[in-house]
């Protein structure tokens, strides 16, 4: 008896590709959006070093370069808002689209840390122009709210944003099993590695390309 029912052969699963070139030029432009705060914010005050600035330096700075720092600051907020969109398609990826507790954690991690950074960055968008203006009538107190302000946003944007839920919301996609071994099977090639903020400053921005 001839068995004419079509033969089911064994195949690897391999990510959408539309996922896959979304995470990958996502990555790419977030890993390129962070050298303008960087070029920008450095050259103009001094950033990241300026964060620790005094109010008597830090004020009469952004005063007399506020449009400069205004524009680094909001390309820092599109960076940072970028994160979320960045996170969620390279967790699919890794996870090839699965559900699972690891890549919802991940998720939530990344709301996480796009809200606090969003909090921290748009201190210097809002409130500290105003400051920098108030500052001459009265340094002793503009100075005390300038501090307080700032070991605020700073504790917020950086400590908890960056340092904690970003980190967290990378950690946990690639403890995912199944990414890891995709990893080490094939499709999944780390090509470039650039600059993510952590307490180390360690590299772990991947940019993916499935080999077929």
């Amino acid at each position: 008896m001839v068995n004419n029912l079509p033969t089911v052969t064994a195949s690897r699963p391999y990510p959408d590709r539309v996922v896959m070139r979304t995470a990958a030029i996502l990555l790419g432009i977030e890993g390129l959006l962070l050298f303008v705060p960087l070029g920008v914010l450095g050259t103009a005050i001094g950033w990241p070093a300026s964060l620790e600035d005094p109010a008597s330096v830090a004020l009469p700075r952004l005063l007399e370069k506020e449009p400069i720092v205004r524009f680094g600051y909001l390309v820092y907020l599109a960076y940072s808002v970028l994160f979320l969109p960045v996170a969620v398609w390279t967790t699919r990826a890794l996870t090839n689209g699965a559900r699972s507790p690891l890549g919802s954690a991940a998720i939530g991690f990344a709301i996480a840390s796009t809200l606090a950074r969003t909090i921290g960055i748009l201190r210097w968008l809002t409130v500290m122009p105003e400051l920098a203006r108030a500052y001459p009538n009265a340094p002793d107190q503009i100075a005390l709210l300038y501090q307080a302000l700032n070991s605020y946003g700073g504790s917020i944007g950086e400590l908890l944003g960056v340092s904690l839920f970003a980190v967290a919301g990378w950690v946990a996609p690639w403890s995912w099993l199944g990414g890891l071994e995709s990893c080490r099977s094939g499709w999944l090639s780390p090509v470039a590695s650039l600059r993510l903020h952590s307490p180390c400053r360690l590299s772990s921005l991947l940019v993916l390309i499935p080999d077929r």
